[in-house]
């Protein structure tokens, strides 16, 4: 074991002068001190002593000038979630090495591995994961118990690795893995291995560590990703789990139930994935909801449990970090920003973009971060601001796990590399620059160096003249540079939108001693997207910049919008981007007319009632386009059917573009906006059953599949996408926007390109280069495109469309309005 580099300190100082009785004492307290707490020092499993992510250890960072962090080893492992449980001289956590998940040790002083246990093959990301485990193990009496995403539990000798017992959660006890595989870890308390199962009467079971055999098993709910925590409530300890839907408090000898509580929370990062945090004094922080959380005081009368709301804040929201307590105050995440809140109030104390989105854990009256971008902060905790100590890059690499602190070393670990980082003294203290800069020998790097030489008023009048001179915003040099600009009396400014991803943002640097705030990217030169500021964390549009649009594909926070409420925006055009004339307003000669009709329909009329659901709606709405001259001519026509038809027409104006098309370079053609209240195979009933033989019957059609296409953008370009392929017999082409390409829906889909015919049908797919993705949850748009491209590539399917340089939302899909009808509908030659 390596000393603790505090009581080394102190120890140093005793003996660096003459002992005496008095000093001896003093060493031997040392010394004896440090041995009783060599077991808090370790940190055996999820969230360290107490599941409560605060190392015991209130001397870590003492006697230090000029502090800085070190990196003791680093070793290369593969990609996973899994925690660092350090205890016993070993570090052990999982991954995925590119075949199997394996569970691994290392030594705590050098790194080196000392055994690996394959326990199955590996789990693959999937829709925003990463490929490998979730869960953290937990070391204790001799043993590491570990828990795969397809369900393995798992005990090993944890000197040796051997295996000791293993079971099947999925096949012993029928859990159900939720979305991205089973992710909850063990925890041990008062010798029962503790974990949630989830399912009628197991939402938590008590098993025996020795041999892996259930003890008991208690509460019934659904399990996702939350953990157990050991508390101490009206004087009774207990285990307080979360489910979906309640939270329990269970005794640990025999699995009692002592309590139950309906929370109310839901979401991926509420209650799916929420594990309770004790404030003492019966109180409890909750994350139980995706835009808010809450703190509940408890109490116990005659047997009944009462929970009383201390209050609920949309103060700490959207993060799957699991925040800490400490000293009256709460720690954590609200989407990508640190904060600080009052226990007792919910008010926040403060907000910082710095560090950076992460995970955090406390270590003697401090913060250590680790930021997704693989950097480590060290940050005093407290209620007056933030306040950064120290800080290192330490991978090149994403990380998505919260650190361990054990013997006085840091652990971290990211998706390709785990690491020790130790405490250092006697440097300058060092920080990590995640600000942006300038685009070295560009003219605005020359403004921003004669802001900086200049002095007092003068910054200011230098600025005043650039920003006079500019004739649009943001400033774009050259075909490719842009520099967003903003002013004002703000604290805090970052730029969002197309160029960076969702659930993400820039930081714009602010020019010292000004008003001025900047960041500067490269564009392609036809590019054109959408952007807005956060100023002091509230979205605004760019003041200076009078274009403005909307989207309901993001919303506040830059989350993905599942509402549909529209946000505003600002957006930009590269100099080689050329506004369509499509879009412009059609004249009176060129329109066409729209018709709408209702269609009751049996199908969803007599589909079984959803539990729960209200009744559903039989009525399907139409919007029937007829070309200019449709009345005057007895021709029959081609037939498009625009899926989610109503937002085609308002967001899209569709029905403008093909005032403008129809004749000139697209063959004149009826288009149909569907609106059906229903999805899946109920959907495919209704709309090919009932509506396409409705509009036949109605309509002067050319009743054949070649003549007939489907369009859609995004979800309901899934829809026009699968419609096609599994109706060959009906339609002959398809037109999709941006589709969501996830692995549900890519299971139904190559199986269906894998049996495309000599016949294929004509496909038109684009997607924007800025479309929405997020590198820190590998998902993307543009690669999955790509991906699929290909596929039907490889089959003989040629593809018109492409890729755009553009973002994602109708105020991106409507540009190109024109490529799809003229790939769909091509006018013949004359």
């Amino acid at each position: 074991m390596r000393v603790h580099i505090s009581t080394l300190s102190a120890v140093r100082s005793i003996l660096s002068r003459p002992l005496g009785l008095r000093g001896l004492a003093t060493l031997l307290a040392l010394c004896i001190g440090f041995s009783a707490s060599a077991e808090d020092q370790q940190w055996a499993g999820y969230r360290g002593p107490g599941v409560v992510g605060v190392a015991n250890d209130s001397r870590a960072i003492s006697d230090f000038g000029n502090l800085t962090l070190k990196v003791g080893w680093q070793t290369k492992i593969g990609s996973g979630y899994s925690g660092i449980a350090v205890a016993d001289g070993k570090a052990v956590t999982m991954y995925a090495d590119g075949e199997t998940d394996v569970m691994a040790a290392f030594d705590t002083r050098d790194g080196r591995q000392l055994w690996s246990y394959p326990f199955g093959e590996t789990y693959p990301g999937h829709d925003g994961s990463h490929d490998g485990p979730i869960a953290t193990p937990l070391i204790a009496d001799g043993r590491v118990f570990g828990v795969g995403p397809r369900g393995q539990f798992f005990a090993l000798d944890v000197t040796t690795g051997k295996e000791l017992w293993k079971h099947h959660l999925v096949e012993d006890y029928q859990a159900v893995a939720p979305f991205y595989g089973i992710g909850t870890s063990p925890i041990l308390d008062h010798g029962t291995l503790l974990l949630q199962v989830g399912g009628e009467g197991q939402a938590i079971i008590g098993f025996d560590p020795a041999t892996g055999k259930k003890k008991w098993s208690a509460g019934s709910d659904t399990i996702g990703y939350q953990v157990p925590v050991p508390m101490e409530l009206d004087g009774q300890h207990q285990i307080v789990g979360a489910g979906e839907t309640k939270l329990f408090g269970i005794n640990t000898g025999n699995g009692e139930v002592l309590w139950e509580w309906e929370h109310g929370g839901q979401g991926g990062r509420g209650a799916h994935s929420m594990t309770p945090v004790p404030l003492g004094d019966n109180k409890i922080f909750l994350a139980h909801r995706d835009d808010s959380s809450t703190v509940v005081s408890f109490s116990q009368q005659d047997d009944a449990a009462n929970f009383k709301e201390t209050w609920t804040d949309r103060s700490i929201r959207n993060s799957y970090n699991v925040p800490i307590y400490h000293d009256g105050h709460i720690y954590a995440f609200s989407s990508r920003f640190l904060t600080c809140v009052d226990a007792a109030t919910g008010e926040s104390r403060w907000r910082s973009r710095e560090p950076g989105d992460g995970f955090l854990i406390a270590v003697g009256g401090n913060l250590v971060v680790i930021t997704k971008k693989g950097t480590v902060h060290l940050v005093e905790a407290t209620p007056e601001g933030y306040h950064e100590l120290t800080a290192t890059t330490v991978f090149d690499n994403l990380s998505w796990t919260a650190p361990s602190f054990a013997d006085g070393s840091i652990y971290v670990r990211s998706f390709g590399a785990i690491a020790r980082l130790d405490f250092a003294g006697g440097g300058l203290a060092t920080r990590v620059d995640v600000a942006s800069r300038g685009v070295s020998d560009s003219a605005f790097d020359r403004f921003l160096a004669e802001v900086e030489a200049a002095e007092g008023d003068n910054k200011t009048a230098i600025v005043d003249k650039y920003i006079a001179a500019q004739k649009s915003f943001p400033i774009i040099e050259g075909d490719r540079l842009v520099h967003f600009v903003y002013r004002g009396q703000a604290n805090d400014v970052a730029v969002a939108g197309d160029p960076f991803g969702a659930r993400l943002e820039q930081t714009m640097t602010r020019v010292a001693d000004t008003d001025l705030f900047y960041r500067s990217v490269e564009l392609e030169s036809d590019a054109r997207v959408n952007y807005l500021f956060i100023e002091d964390y509230q979205e605004i549009i760019d003041p200076l910049n009078p274009r403005e649009t909307s989207t309901t594909v993001v919303g506040p926070d830059m989350e993905m919008s599942r509402s549909g409420e529209e946000m505003a925006m600002s957006w930009l055009a590269m100099p080689k981007w050329t506004a369509p004339a499509h879009l412009d307003e059609a004249p009176a000669s060129s329109r066409g007319t729209l018709e709408a009709r209702e269609l009751d329909s049996e199908t969803l009329k007599n589909a079984p009632a959803r539990p729960g659901a209200p009744p559903r709606d039989s009525k399907i709405g139409l919007e029937i386009y007829l070309p200019r001259g449709y009345a005057d001519n007895e021709a029959r026509y081609p037939v498009a059917f625009v899926h989610d038809g109503t937002t085609a027409v308002e967001r899209g104006r569709i029905p403008n573009s093909l005032d403008n098309l129809m004749g000139k370079s697209v063959a004149p053609a009826i288009v149909v906006f569907v609106n059906i209240a229903a999805q899946g195979p109920l959907y495919d009933q209704a709309f090919v059953g009932e509506v396409v033989p409705f509009v036949d019957e109605n309509f002067r059609t050319l009743a054949t599949a070649k003549s007939r296409a489907n369009i859609g953008t995004n979800f309901n370009g899934i829809t026009a996408l699968l419609t096609t392929l599994s109706h060959p017999d009906v339609f002959g082409a398809v037109g999709t926007q941006s589709l969501v390409l996830l692995t549900m829906f890519e299971s139904m889909i190559h199986p269906m390109i894998e049996e495309i015919g000599d016949h294929p049908p004509t496909i038109y797919m684009d997607w924007g280069t800025y479309d929405i993705r997020n590198p820190h949850e590998n998902w993307d748009t543009a690669t999955g495109h790509r991906k699929l491209v290909e596929m039907l590539e490889a089959r003989g399917v040629k593809v018109a469309g492409g890729e755009a340089h553009d973002g994602s939302g109708w105020s991106s899909w409507r540009n190109r309005t024109d490529r799809i009808f003229e790939t769909l509908f091509p006018l013949p030659p004359s």
